[in-house]
């Protein structure tokens, strides 16, 4: 009898072992995040090399990355002023390339709009319709990496939605100057004409250029595809073909409905922000000065005289638009020196009312823009700034995994690590005050560790630092940041009050690590398994009592989200081997959850850790071949 020979997973044909990877990825939609989806799928990268080879096409049709709408932890902007991306655009670029050529929906994304781009300009010029999707991709990758496979047709009233903030590609737009298609969601032929002129501008391509202008088509309009051709003309640094286009635009010609960017003009936000975000001093100079205006010595921009703008006119508006958008020293010297002086110190810096020089440092924290954000500190006299809201900037840095600018915001500019809002007369503590907790959220344990050496503490009275931090790396399955915080603790007492007068675990065991953030850790097979390794004893141990201390005067309701914990605690009975992430469907409001202690209601259910395991999962074994 001829023996049946076993095939490894690796030496599947390469089609069905995408397809095994394509259902391994949907698995990973339950995510409420989909940057954790994306993080937790890249995983399956380090199994072997077959599956990093053929992981990506499989991550591409799972449409994973078609609503990328959260940036907070690990993800970086994809703007071309971001100076470390760590890959992520190079990511993105290969995404919307693949839906360009594949897509045939037109409703999903703007995939089918930017092929029949593409396609266009090539039956224009002959050019390879690949390469034109290539260079196109990195031309909108600002705009795409937000919601790629998102489309929305719906008009945004509020200007501030598509001009003032960086217009998303998909999301946002009004479409006054052109009409468009709801019911297939392709461009007719007005729209089409919009974009190859921006792609003429692009390409640097005259004949093409001079054909739609004199058709009519202006330089300053788009449909949220590819930005206006003024824009990708000083964005790709083709003077000439920029100087075209400013010729065919009016002195300034207001469009009316009372909006301050509703304008045309050889003076235009649309190529000055092209500009800055090239970096180019000499490109910014043609953006503001244009030589075909009717006086081109004059000195003024628009109706403001440079060196004397107002900051709250309509050129300040873009200019200011211009400087949060560069990281070229030299472009946002010259474009601050165009306001008057003493607007050039600008912004209130309370709380509420932030100014201009707080989200300036800001965006270049966020970007990791580290020499440009010390000459802000150490040259421009941010330093000031960076002192009285430190702990934002480094946690920004923190949650964009930016090491080199943690190291300048604690060790240059002296913002201390440890840092604990009951120490500076805060009476309110969030997860987004605990750094810990962001820098084990961000996945990164070289960054946690590297908190940690800086001063961060997790001992004594900070150990509420640690279990957030611990649940954190939990929910990502970060097992060894979680091992690696357990190293950290060897408090003496069970348990310790706060300043507030509440009570809090300091022994680290499974019961206090439950208390409580345990109930944000999702339910993944492989949680349970690693803390039975930790606590295996422990857990089939009867729960311990919670301790108790007079009843305070104050009389509030159940549900008020004010109660003390000891209230709430008194009556629960855990039961024995009690699984905190077992909920039985129902929802965390502050009915069931108050002050992050449990309802007294009893709506969890009391269940061995083995019932929880044998019922959702079955015979099925996942092995620990995807705890990596």
């Amino acid at each position: 009898m001829a023996t049946r020979k076993m095939m490894h997973i690796t030496e599947l044909p390469t089609e069905i072992l995408q397809e095994i990877l394509f259902e391994v990825c949907k698995l990973y939609h339950h995510e409420s995040k989909p940057y954790q989806r994306l993080r937790k799928a890249f995983r399956l990268k380090l199994v072997c090399k077959r599956f990093q080879e053929t992981l990506q096409p499989a991550l591409f049709e799972s449409r994973m990355a078609d609503f990328n709408d959260d940036t907070a932890y690990g993800t970086i902007e994809a703007l071309p002023v971001t100076t470390h991306r760590y890959g992520r655009d190079k990511f993105l670029h290969d995404y919307i390339v693949y839906h360009t050529r594949t897509e045939r929906d037109p409703l999903r994304g703007r995939f089918v709009d930017l092929r029949r781009v593409a396609e266009a300009y090539s039956a224009e010029t002959g050019t390879d319709v690949d390469v034109c999707i290539d260079k196109f991709a990195w031309l909108i990758l600002d705009r795409a990496a937000h919601a790629p496979g998102q489309r929305s047709d719906e008009r945004v009233d509020n200007f501030q939605s598509y001009t003032w903030q960086r217009i998303q590609w998909s999301t946002y737009g009004a479409r006054r100057d052109h009409c468009f298609n709801e019911s297939t969601g392709a461009e007719n032929k007005f729209e089409l004409n919009i974009n190859l002129l921006s792609a003429a501008a692009y390409f640097n391509n005259f004949p093409l250029a001079k054909r739609l202008l004199a058709e009519g088509y202006s330089p300053t309009t788009h449909n949220e595809l590819l930005p206006a051709p003024t824009e990708t003309a000083a964005f790709a640094g083709n003077a000439k073909m920029l100087s075209l286009l400013q010729e065919n635009l009016p002195e300034f010609k207001d469009l009316g409905d009372g909006e301050p960017f509703r304008y045309r003009s050889k003076v235009h936000y649309s190529s000055l922000l092209g500009a800055a975000y090239r970096g180019d001093l000499e490109m910014v100079k043609l953006a503001l000065h244009p030589p075909s205006r009717a006086k081109p010595s004059e000195t003024k921009i628009l109706d403001q005289r440079y060196g004397r703008v107002d900051r709250e006119s309509l050129v300040g508006y873009f200019i200011r638009h211009a400087i949060f958008n560069t990281r070229d020293w030299d472009v946002y010297k010259y474009l601050v020196s165009a306001f008057r002086e003493k607007d050039r110190k600008w912004g209130l810096d309370d709380r509420y009312n932030l100014g201009d020089r707080y989200n300036i440092l800001r965006a270049n924290v966020k970007r990791g823009n580290t020499d440009f954000v010390r000459r802000l500190v150490f040259e421009e006299g941010y330093l000031e700034q960076m002192k009285k809201h430190g702990v934002d900037y480094l946690r920004y840095a923190i949650r964009h995994c930016h090491d080199d600018m943690v190291d300048l915001i604690i060790d240059e500019c002296g913002i201390v690590a440890d840092w604990w809002p009951y120490d500076h007369g805060s009476w309110y503590f969030s997860y987004y005050d605990n750094l810990i907790a962001v820098a084990a959220k961000t996945g990164s344990l070289s960054l946690l560790k590297k908190l940690l050496q800086k001063g961060a503490r997790v001992d004594q009275d900070r150990v509420i630092l640690w279990h957030m931090g611990f649940c954190q790396a939990l929910s990502l399955e970060h097992f060894d940041m979680a091992r690696y915080l357990l190293t950290l603790q060897n408090p003496t007492r069970r348990w310790k009050r706060d300043m507030l007068g509440n009570d809090y675990p300091s022994k680290i065991d499974f019961w206090s690590v439950r208390w409580p953030y345990i109930y944000t850790i999702p339910n993944f097979p492989s949680i349970p398994r690693f803390l039975e390794e930790i606590w295996g004893e422990e857990l089939r141990q009867p729960a311990p009592k919670f301790p108790r201390h007079p009843k305070k005067t104050r009389k509030d309701e159940p549900g008020s989200g004010n109660m003390d914990l000891e209230d709430v605690l008194e009556e629960v009975d855990f039961g024995t081997s009690f699984v905190p992430w077992k909920i039985s469907g129902h929802d965390f409001n502050d009915e069931h959850w108050v002050g992050g202690g449990l309802d007294p209601e009893g709506f969890l259910e009391h269940r061995t850790l083995t019932d929880d395991l044998d019922e959702q999962f079955g015979e099925l074994d996942l092995g620990s071949t995807f705890d990596c």
